[in-house]
Order: structure tokens, then sequence, then C-alpha cells
């Protein structure tokens, strides 16, 4: 076995094992997060960025594991120096497009707003409440955007989709709501 061979093997190896331990067995809980640079960034305009020194663990992981996949597969197919320079091109235009998409993944804010600014807010129902369980309602933050809970309805009763509820509280993760018309439907 040539040290190429060795050396192409270790790189699919901490490509597969990283990202599995990370994942799987939750060993390197934040890590991942917070071992990442931002350096070199192309603006192409609005959220479009491209991050020409991807510096990050993920990165770093897939562009072993294509530079030891195709280290491997054409070790014996192409002269060394081509076989280098190509696997490692390789390795850094999916490591570029990984980092570029985490990135802009980063980038898209979860609007999901303090909790105080969705009391007492309207929202819609998104998601059918049945009878003493659990539906989604979907409310406009004061940015504009719609965020989704999980919701249960006050006095247990169902709240079908399209309908306009009131926020009153949360309990826990869910949000509790009232029908806009209940007292309309109270006194009918």
């Amino acid at each position: 076995m040539s040290t190429f061979h060795t050396i192409c093997l270790a790189c699919m190896i901490i490509g597969i094992a990283i990202p599995f331990c990370s994942i799987v067995l939750n060993l390197f809980d934040g890590f991942a997060d917070f071992i990442s640079i931002d350096l070199l960034q192309l603006d192409f305009g609005g959220d479009f960025y491209l991050d020409f020194l991807p510096f990050s663990v993920n990165s770093i992981c897939l562009g072993a594991l294509l530079f030891g996949g195709f280290g491997l597969l054409f070790e014996h197919k192409m002269p060394f120096v081509a076989l280098v320079i190509v696997g490692i091109l390789i390795a850094y235009v999916a490591a570029v497009i990984l980092q570029s998409a985490v990135g802009r993944l980063k980038r898209i804010e979860n609007f999901a707003a303090d909790k105080s600014e969705i009391l007492l807010r309207e929202g819609v129902v998104s998601n059918t409440i049945p009878m003493d369980g659990v539906g989604a309602v979907s409310v406009e933050t004061s940015s504009g955007s719609n965020v989704s809970y999980p919701a249960k309805a006050f006095d247990g009763k169902e709240i079908r989709q399209d309908k306009k509820v009131k926020i009153l509280r949360f309990e826990g993760d869910y949000l509790i709501v009232q029908s806009s018309t209940y007292l309309e439907e109270k006194y009918q």
C-alpha cells in the first residue's frame, strides 16, 4: 500500500468519522458551529455570498472525504501530480459550495421573535387545532415575516384552519390561543 493510498484512506475516514461523531453520537456538541470562520466573502447581491476561504469543520470534512475518494478512485489512472491537483480542486470547490450554502442558511434569520412580541397579537390557524389537541398558528412579526408555532385552544375546542385567533399566552413551547370570534360564538 502506497503512502498516497494511506493518506486518501485517512482523509475518507476523517471526512466520515467527524460528522458521524458530531451528528449521531453528539460528541462535539456545538463544536462544529464554534469552529467556523467566514473570510474572503464575495457578495453577488441580495443574499448570495461565496466564501472563498471555506474554514469550518463541515467544509473541511467534506473536502477531505472528496479528496480521499477521488484519490482512491483514480490512483492508478492518472499521473500523480494531476491526481493531487484535481483532487484538491474538487475538494476546494465542494467546500466553498458547502460553506456558502451553510452561510446562507445561517443568514436566513429565524424571525421567531421574542415571546413578548408575539403575545396579544392576532394570528391565523395554519393547521386545524383539533379538540383538546395541537395545531399550528401563523403569526406576522414586526419585521413583516410570518412564523408558525404549535398551538392549543385555551378552551380545548376545535379551531379550524384559516380562522383568526388571538394569542393569549405561552405554555411551554405552545401558544394558547382563542378564536377572534370567541365572544360572538359564545353568545349566539
